[in-house]
């Protein structure tokens, strides 16, 4: 008898979640700012992890240099991360963002290839490919169509790539030193909690921010679900099988691109062009994940 793939769908959840925190957040944009979106995403997210570390009742791990690790990656990932991801999605679109955005685990295997001697296989090599062709399909936009981004935006959502897999590093490296999964969530997000507020004050962030009525059900509905998301995708990687978890987590852009469709038509213009460069993104992370 084949055993419930109870993992393998917490991870497809999960991807679900975030591709409809996507959507939410850009609704949210309309009448705020994504230094808004992130702060309170970024609170949300370090309350559920905090409070699900402590209700677990497990002990805390020894100091170790693994502590450090996730403290660097949650300066990057997702203060930094998420802010900017939001500021793409009011640039650039959902649509076009996410799939840039999933091409992440391509930066994670060339760091663990710089730094963890890894070697890339037939299907790595297969998948760069895929991502980078992707790409080119999201940015070449038919003349007909009306383009209110300029090409240069594109760099906003490839930099979050970039800084995404910087922390997936360190998330990697930590954990060899505390393979407390939960725990790691939780100092990782709280470290982004803690960036994002004080960058917000030093650098007169305070002004910008902006939760109008309209705005606050989105920001909210969104740290909802990017939470149970987390939650979700710690449980599935804890439990699942890598191989099977990764790819259906990275299966965010195309529910993302799936909610714009339906809920953003107004703002979005989804293209033959978004739909297959998002499908060949996907693909080439897939197979790199292979």
């Amino acid at each position: 008898m084949a055993t419930f793939p109870i993992y393998e769908l917490m991870a497809l959840t999960a991807a679900v979640c975030w591709g409809a925190n996507a959507v939410l957040v850009r609704h949210g944009m309309a009448t705020s700012n994504a230094t808004s979106a992130a702060l309170l995403s970024i609170s949300g997210n370090a309350v559920v992890l905090t409070a699900l570390l402590f209700t677990t009742g497990a002990s805390w791990p020894p100091f170790s240099a693994g502590y450090l690790f996730f403290v660097a990656s949650g300066l990057l990932q997702p203060a930094i991360v998420r802010t900017i991801t939001y500021w793409s999605y009011g640039r650039l679109g959902v649509a076009r963002t996410q799939p840039i955005r999933s091409s992440t685990p391509l930066i994670s295997v060339f760091l663990a290839i710089l730094f963890l001697g890894e070697e890339p296989t037939v299907f790595t090599l297969l998948g760069t490919l895929a991502v980078i062709g992707g790409i080119i399909f999201i940015s070449l936009e038919p003349p007909r169509t009306p383009k209110t981004w300029r090409s240069r935006d594109l760099a906003i959502p490839i930099a979050a790539t970039c800084l995404a897999g910087v922390s997936q590093l360190f998330r990697k490296l930590g954990l060899g030193f505390v393979p407390h999964p939960v725990l790691a969530a939780m100092v990782t997000i709280s470290t982004s909690w803690l960036a994002t507020l004080c960058g917000t004050v030093l650098f007169g962030g305070r002004s910008k921010l902006r939760f109008p009525r309209r705005s606050l059900p989105y920001f909210l509905a969104g740290a909802a679900v990017t939470s149970l998301g987390q939650v979700l995708s710690f449980h599935a990687l804890r439990g699942g099988d890598l191989s099977m978890v990764s790819p259906l987590s990275n299966t965010t852009p195309l529910f993302a691109m799936v909610f714009s469709a339906l809920f953003l038509r107004q703002v979005e213009q989804v293209t033959w062009r978004v739909v297959l460069g998002a499908v060949t993104v996907v693909g080439g992370v897939g197979l790199i994940l292979v």
